[in-house]
C-alpha cells in the first residue's frame, strides 16, 4: 500500500525539478526593456523609502 504513495512522491519531486528548470531556461529569455527597468528602480526606491519609515 505505501508503495504507490513512494512512487507518488517521487514523481512529484521529479516534476518539480523539471518545472523550475523549466522555468530557469525561460526566465532567460526575457527582455527588460529601458521603459520597464526604470519602472523596477522607482518601485525599488519606494520600497527602500518605506522601510527606512517603518525603521524609525
Amino acid at each position: 500500500m505505501s508503495t504507490p504513495y513512494v512512487i507518488l512522491i517521487i514523481v512529484l519531486v521529479l516534476g518539480f525539478i523539471a518545472g523550475n528548470i523549466m522555468m530557469l531556461r525561460h526566465m532567460g529569455s526575457f527582455n527588460i526593456t529601458p521603459e520597464l527597468r526604470k519602472k523596477i528602480e522607482q518601485n525599488n526606491r519606494k520600497a527602500d523609502l518605506r522601510e527606512e519609515q517603518d525603521e524609525q
